[in-house]
């Protein structure tokens, strides 16, 4: 949250290396390849840095928007990817870093959607559209689930997932994205298109990673975080979201 509220983009910049350095890691031992190559594919470094300087010499709207549709179709790439991985369970050194880091460089993009802003500080941070809804989101679905759910989402990929908690995840997303739109500033329709991604392919971006786990034959990315797993644990749904609502509202915004 440090990383978010300041201004600079260096901090989360930095975050988001580490994450992908992390994410690679775990990336690496599900698909049996060495993390080096994921990391190394996904091309993190060049990607977020290529983010930041779009960001920071204050670009052209319509280039930074072609600059998030590349990422759109990197992790595109990054998706299609993993899911060769799946099918034929044989990794080549496939670009499956993709999915990890084109994402993270469109969240470092999405830090600078709307400037100018204040030269220290930055809490109405866009980013926050990207986290805070899906966080709200899987806390009802967890608990709506766990009360009320009785109708199996993909019994097969996630068990304990159910129909009745993945649409309070939804509600959750359009009410908790409104809420903060209208709180920092942003107009209302693009507020609740950004619910509906966080609702929809953060969803779907968490039933990816669990597709993935299962084939692979684990029940967590990692361990790093107690409670949660690894890392792609705690953001396969952001990294779902975060290119889309990073192209929402670089088109929506002044």
């Amino acid at each position: 949250m440090l990383a978010l509220f300041l201004a600079s983009p260096w901090p989360l910049f930095a975050l988001c290396v580490a994450v992908a350095a992390v994410g690679a890691r775990e990336l690496g031992r599900m698909v049996d390849d060495k993390p080096v190559w994921v990391f190394l594919w996904g091309l993190p470094a060049f990607a977020l840095l290529a983010g930041w300087l779009l960001v920071s010499a204050r670009f052209p709207r319509w280039e930074l928007q072609w600059f998030l549709v590349i990422q759109q179709v990197l992790f595109a790439v990054g998706i299609a990817a993993t899911a060769v991985w799946v099918r034929k369970r044989r990794s080549g050194h496939l670009p499956i870093g993709l999915w990890l880091t084109a994402p993270l460089a469109s969240v470092v993009a999405l830090h600078g959607v709307k400037v100018p802003h204040d030269p220290v500080w930055y809490p109405t941070t866009p980013v926050l559209m990207a986290c805070v809804p899906i966080w709200i989101g899987d806390v009802l679905a967890y608990l709506v689930g766990k009360r009320i759910g009785r109708h199996k989402l993909a019994a097969n990929i996630s068990p304990k997932k159910t129909w009745e908690g993945a649409i309070a995840n939804l509600i959750g997303c359009l009410v908790a994205s409104w809420a903060i739109g209208q709180a920092i500033g942003f107009p209302t329709v693009p507020s609740l298109w950004c619910g509906l991604v966080c609702g929809t392919l953060g969803q779907a971006g968490d039933l990816f990673e669990s597709w993935v786990k299962r084939t692979a034959g684990r029940k967590d990315s990692g361990s790093l975080l107690p409670g949660h797993g690894g890392i792609l644990d705690r953001i396969d749904s952001v990294l779902a979201a975060a290119p889309t609502i990073a192209l929402i509202l670089n088109a929506w915004l002044d």
